[in-house]
């Protein structure tokens, strides 16, 4: 031992002498130390063996592999040679494998070992014989052991060298595959059948979890100090880049070139194997969780929304979990300025990695809490911290607008969701498989009514169209219909204010057909349409937008036939489309279909107004509104048989349904009269006549309320007569029994008879007139005379107006038929009939007055007229000259006149009285008009008599009895006289030369105006012209022969009167004649300053009486349609001799032709 510390004092010396040298030291000291084994063992009792081995320890005589080193085993471990006097059982180290750990291991020299190096030096060290090369190595192996230089075993240099070696900071500095080899040699060896490493395991792996040191991808890791993480390599589900990059959160992941240590099995296993080692380690895929235990004020934590039993203001004592690294990631995502894509995509791949590691990473993080820190009872469960910061964050993607959400906003997609919301809730997108993820991030997975709203809300904004299967929006009508009384008024306000109901945009699609549509509001849809009016509507229109102020586009009922009870009883949807609504439909087909395109759909919603009238559920003043709306010329929706759409406004023409097909043929291209179309045929068939009643009887209560008529109501008879006779008799006959027909409505059709009182039928049937004609037909006309039909018919009695028309008195009873229509607005009652032919009968079988009157009273029960009322009489006077102006063969204008009439007629005055003469007293007077009948005997009160026709002057006949019982006639003419002027007018000039000195001398003011009354002003003559006018059929113009020279001065004598008159009404400075002096060649001949205003005037001149026509020039007509009201036509009617001169104005003709007033009329040549 000496001779070692001198040696190991002086430097040099170790190196000179060599290992061998120094094996041969320790076998010559084993030598001496087991020669004096009795001195030693004496020795060792008092410590020197002790000492001697201890102070050995300290000498660095110990030469290293690397062979320029010496130690001792006091400067750290030394180790023998791999493989040398082996024989335990144990693993050792294999230098092959961890080349660089055994580098670093302190190996004693192998020179050391082997006594082929030492030589002769044995022997002059010892002086001995020389041991066997064996024997030298045991010699200096126990020698070795003896002072501490340990074997060469795996679990030895675990725990007495890379352990300690790995705590210590000096490891941080070494090289990386040193470091990476250390820790695969600790996972080798730990993998190993070391006993004692089983047996120590746990405690050997907390201490790894302390000390261990990892290469990362962010350099050498403490593991007890920062997170590490096994990336991708070590298999980790996903790549922690997707969701980090970018954000500058920190993230160590354990260095891939651990795998590439100690290669002995494949890939596969070689990842499993480390990812099992790490995972003991406590390096996890992702974020680390970690248990803490706190003290905390409820109300101040992250728990402060949750419940918990006791005072929220206590201390509580929390075992929390924390998960910081998770908490950062989500924080730096939702803070850091991303684009929102690229924040949806971090934040997706963050869901999708937790949802496949949550249940083995996460699941089993429940916090607890206990009321008191000193509180000594189990804690019971609530969320752990972190995740409540989780749920607070907006980090979910969501289904439905595809934005970032908190967790607790969306649905986690299951069953009991998909059930009522279907594919389209918001529900978190990645969908999270995980249920311990998504009951820990609050997902919902129960609906209630508030998610269903809004729900329906975000749905009903989608743009473009929201597509759904009728199934679902079903299942989620139903959940609302089943909740509704929670929160009834809220759910009826909403469908109210929103576009709610989906309908899908074609027809004929099933229930799970996932289909477009759109949303409605509750205006713009209504249950149910019977006539397919919307159905039409639909495949006519491009989209199903509103079609005006909220009008109904679509029907319910066909698409969600169970929930009429949601629908229409509580959120108050109409049963069926109103009538405003149905017009606004009709509006718009029928400007783009004709009547006979859509015939089915136009007359099924008649029929459904007609229901609906026909039911009572549309009170009068609806039905005035509707007849209101239907008269606007823009609601042209009423079909008709001429497949044209028309109104009721007054300027269509004759509106009405067709009740005979043979009298509307006679009238179905007139173009004055339209026929409704009753029934879905588009075209009349004459072979159906009998079922045309029969067909549009669905549609009759609709006719009725719009006054709507049928033809045969509307249509008038025009009388076509042949000989005309003279009336006596029959007008004594119905003046005798008007009476009595007075008496027989007062008592049986009272009410009837008040509405004849209110409306002074007294005073109308005072002018009844009534003619014999020996041949009598009619021809049917349109109201107006807008357009006769050609077919005549003949007919014994018709009653036209306040005038009957017969041909003989043979047939009473059908004299009084037509006579009864008189009372009951042109409809016969034959009860009247019956009862006036009765007193006829009587009083011709010889009754006296008294007999048929008790026969009226007793059987008939008619009673007599109260005192003091009105007996309705035929005034005689009209009819009298009505008997005249027959006498001359004129006629009203309402009668066609075919033959000359009045001839001289033998007849016995008997045939002419009534009643009969058996009633009459001596000197009784029945009064006949101004005749009267003295006894059997005729007198004549002689009077000029003022009858005339506008525009023609009538001539009277004076009738007088002879004594051989005929009458005769004798011609008599009569000037008609003019309230307002007194003088008659000069001769007629007989050529031009006499023109100025006519016109001089003529007097002005034997004028007759067409106003009964005075006017005033200008603006009171253009105002007579008024009301609808009837005008003559004819066949063609009866043009005079009168010479150009005749016309000319014709024109200038009517000019100069109106001239004249114009200036006396109006004052020469406001009066211009522009023809005074010579023809001006002008569309006007007078112009009249009325009120700062100019009047053109032009003067149409006639002699002739009946004329009532003239011609008009194209300038002429074009000024009048220009000027309008500030253009008037006056006519003048010349007298032929003497007499009055007339004026007719015609101010605005263009108007008045407009609204048929006055025709307009083409002449065509003669060919």
């Amino acid at each position: 031992v000496g001779i070692m510390q001198s040696i190991c004092a002086k430097k040099g010396a170790l190196e000179r002498l060599g290992p061998h040298w120094i094996g041969c030291w320790l076998v010559a000291l084993h030598k001496c130390m087991s020669s004096h084994s009795h001195d030693m063992h004496h020795v060792s009792q008092h410590g020197g063996e002790a000492d001697v081995i201890e102070e050995i320890k300290f000498l660095p005589f110990i030469p290293l592999s690397n062979g320029t080193t010496f130690t001792s085993v006091m400067e750290g471990s030394v180790w023998l040679p791999y493989g040398v006097m082996e024989t335990s059982s144990e693993s050792t180290m294999d230098s092959e494998c961890f080349p660089l750990l055994y580098s670093a291991l302190r190996i004693v020299h192998p020179f050391v070992l082997h006594p082929s190096f030492a030589g002769d030096d044995i022997s002059d060290m010892s002086g001995q014989e020389v041991p066997t090369a064996q024997e030298f190595g045991s010699l200096v192996y126990n020698m070795l052991q003896q002072i501490g230089v340990g074997k060469l075993l795996a679990h030895d240099i675990m725990i007495m060298h890379v352990m300690p070696i790995m705590a210590s900071d000096i490891f941080m500095e070494k090289e990386p595959m040193l470091l990476l080899q250390y820790l695969a040699f600790i996972k080798f060896h730990l993998e190993s059948d070391c006993r004692q490493c089983k047996i120590e395991r746990s405690k050997l792996f907390l201490q790894l979890q302390k000390m261990a040191i990892i290469v990362t991808n962010n350099g050498y890791k403490r593991i007890g100090h920062e997170p590490v993480h096994s990336g991708i390599a070590f298999g980790c589900p996903f790549d922690v880049k997707m969701i980090l990059e970018g954000t500058g959160v920190a993230w160590n992941e354990v260095d891939a070139a651990y795998l590439k240590v100690y290669e002995t099995e494949g890939q596969s296993a070689a990842i499993l194997s480390w990812r099992k080692f790490l995972l003991e380690l406590g390096i996890t895929d992702f974020a680390h969780v970690l248990q803490v235990e706190k003290v905390c004020n409820k109300s101040d934590s992250i728990w402060k929304d949750e419940i918990w039993e006791g005072d929220d203001n206590d201390l509580w004592l929390v075992k929390d979990w924390e998960c910081p690294e998770l908490i950062t990631i989500i924080s730096e995502i939702c803070g850091m300025e991303f684009k929102m894509l690229q924040r949806i995509d971090k934040c997706s791949n963050l869901l999708s990695a937790l949802d496949k590691i949550w249940d083995d990473y996460y699941s089993h993080c429940r916090a607890t809490y206990t009321h008191g820190i000193a509180n000594l009872r189990a804690g019971k469960e609530t969320e752990a911290s972190f995740i409540l910061w989780m749920r607070s964050f907006p980090w979910v993607c969501s289904s439905l607008d595809g934005e970032l959400h908190v967790p607790t906003d969306l649905f986690h997609r299951c069953s009991a969701v998909e059930a009522i919301l279907g594919n389209h809730a918001a529900y978190a997108v990645p969908q999270v498989e995980s249920n311990s993820l998504a009951a820990a991030l609050g997902l919902r997975t129960d609906v209630s009514v508030n998610d269903v709203l809004d729900l329906l809300k975000y749905w009903s904004e989608c743009k473009p169209l929201f597509e759904a299967s009728i199934g679902q929006m079903l299942r989620m009508y139903t959940f609302l219909w089943s909740h509704i009384m929670m929160e009834k008024a809220y759910v009826l306000e909403c469908f109210r204010s929103q576009r709610w109901i989906f309908l899908p945009m074609t027809e004929n699609v099933t229930v799970e057909q996932i289909v477009p549509g759109n949303f409605f509001s509750l205006d713009e849809v209504c249950w149910s349409d019977e006539t397919g009016s919307l159905d039409l509507l639909l495949k006519f229109k491009s989209s199903c937008d509103t079609l005006q102020g909220g009008m109904p586009v679509r029907a319910l009922g066909c698409t969600y036939g169970t929930m009429h009870g949601f629908f229409v009883s509580e959120c108050h949807v109409r049963e069926a489309l109103n009538f405003k609504q149905y017009l606004t439909i009709l509006r718009i087909l029928s400007k783009e279909f004709s009547p006979s395109e859509i015939n089915e759909q136009a007359m099924s919603i008649l029929r459904k107004w007609s229901e609906d009238i026909e039911l009572g559920q549309v009170h009068g003043s609806e039905v005035s509104a509707w007849k209101e709306l239907l008269e606007d010329k823009e609601n042209s929706v009423l079909p008709t048989v001429q497949n044209r759409w028309v109104s009721l406004h007054r300027n269509t023409g004759l509106i009405c349904w067709c009740d005979n097909e043979e009298l509307g043929k006679q009238f179905i291209d007139s173009g004055r009269v339209f026929y409704l179309q009753i029934d879905s045929s588009a075209a009349m068939n004459p072979t159906e006549v009998t079922d045309v009643k029969a067909k549009g009887k669905n549609i009759f209560p609709f006719l009725q309320a719009m006054n709507i008529p049928a033809l045969s109501e509307v249509v008038e008879k025009e009388p076509v007569v042949y000989g005309a006779e003279n009336s006596i008799l029959l007008w004594n006959i119905l003046n005798w029994t008007l009476p009595y027909a007075q008496r027989y409505l007062r008592q049986l059709h009272l009410d009837r008879y008040k509405e004849l009182q209110q409306t002074s039928f007294g005073n109308y049937v005072k002018g009844f007139q009534c003619i014999i004609v020996r041949k009598l037909y009619f021809r049917y006309t349109l109201p107006g005379r807008l357009h006769s039909g050609k077919q005549q018919i003949a007919c014994n009695y018709l009653l036209q107006g306040n005038t009957l028309y017969a041909t003989q008195l043979d047939n009473l009873n059908s004299l009084f038929l037509e006579f009864s229509k008189l009372f009951f607005r042109g409809k016969s009652n034959m009860q009247l009939a019956n009862f006036l032919h009765l007193i006829m009968l009587s009083a011709q079988s010889g009754s006296q007055e008294r007999e048929v009157e008790a026969l009226i009273v007793d059987s008939q029960g008619i009673l007599p007229l109260p005192d003091g009322e009105p007996v309705w009489t035929i005034e005689s006077v009209k009819q009298e000259k009505l008997n005249e102006a027959l006498s001359q063969g004129h006629l009203e204008q309402s009668c066609a006149v075919k033959e000359p009439i009045f001839k001289k007629h033998n007849r016995s005055v008997a045939e002419n009285v009534w009643p009969p003469r058996s009633w009459l007293q001596p000197n009784s007077v029945i009064p006949f008009g101004r005749w009267q009948v003295t006894g059997n005997k005729f007198s004549s009160n002689t009077e000029i008599l003022n009858i005339r026709n506008p525009g023609v002057q009538r001539y009277l006949r004076e009738q007088e009895l002879v004594d051989d019982g005929s009458i005769e006639f004798k011609a008599m003419e009569f000037s008609i006289p003019v309230d307002e002027f007194v003088d008659g007018w000069s001769d007629m000039p007989k050529s031009a030369e006499q023109f100025d000195d006519t016109v001089s001398h003529g007097n002005v003011e034997n004028v007759e105006v067409s106003s009964p009354s005075k006017m005033n002003s200008l603006s009171e003559d253009r105002g007579q012209v008024q009301g609808n006018a009837t005008f003559r059929e004819r066949e063609r113009l009866i043009v005079g022969q009168s010479s150009e020279q005749q016309q000319e001065l014709t024109g200038r004598i009517g000019e100069a009167l109106v001239f004249k008159y114009l200036v006396k009404k109006h004052g020469a400075a406001n009066v211009r004649w522009l023809n005074e002096n010579a023809e001006s060649g002008s569309s006007y001949d007078l112009v009249v300053c009325e009120d700062g205003q100019q009047i053109l005037i032009e003067v149409k001149a006639t002699k002739s009486g009946d004329k009532d026509w003239f011609e008009i020039t194209q300038r002429e007509w074009d000024l009048a349609m220009q000027k309008g009201e500030h253009f008037v036509i006056i006519r003048v009617f010349l007298p032929v001799s003497s007499g009055s001169a007339r004026l007719l104005w015609l101010p605005n003709p263009a108007k008045l032709c407009q609204d048929h007033i006055i025709k307009l009329a083409i002449l065509l040549p003669q060919t």
